[in-house]
Formats: C-alpha cells, structure tokens, sequence
C-alpha cells in the first residue's frame, strides 16, 4: 500500500487493526506463528466486514517453556547449530 492510498482509505473508515501473535509451537500438528496467522485472519474478516485497514502483522516472542521447550531446544536449536558450524 503507497501513502496515497493509505490516507485514502484511512479517511473512508478511520480505523486500522494490527494483526498481533505470539509464535510458539502448538504442538506437532499445528504451524509455527498460529496464533499470528489466526489473528490475520480476524482482522481481514473484520476489515471486509465494517471496513478498515488491516496493518503488516506483529508476531513476538518464541515460546520456550512448557510441554514443547525440549523439542523446541533439540529440533529448531540444533538445527540452528548446524548452520552456524
């Protein structure tokens, strides 16, 4: 979106949703980042709905405690260490 066109649309409905998640694994059946995806997917509805923008997505902090720490640790750690060796 150019400036031009975000003044536009600002001024037709004055409200602007940020996408917002964290991104922690769920688990072996569900994507990293679900909960920023899900949280995309209510802002474009709402936005189709009652208009508004919907702003680049935030996603924060890795999860790295709980049920899925040690896999996180071993999978996505070790890995990392692979590619710096």
């Amino acid at each position: 979106m150019f400036p031009f066109e975000f003044k536009q649309l600002l001024a037709e409905c004055p409200v602007v949703y940020l996408p917002l998640g964290l991104c922690e694994p769920h688990g072996q059946v569900s994507a990293f980042g679900l909960d920023t995806i899900k949280a995309e997917w209510l802002c474009q509805n709402a936005a189709s709905s009652v208009g508004g923008i919907v702003a680049p997505s935030m996603g924060y902090h890795i999860h790295e405690t709980g049920n899925h720490a040690r896999w996180l640790e071993d999978t996505v750690g070790g890995l990392v260490r692979k590619i710096l060796i």
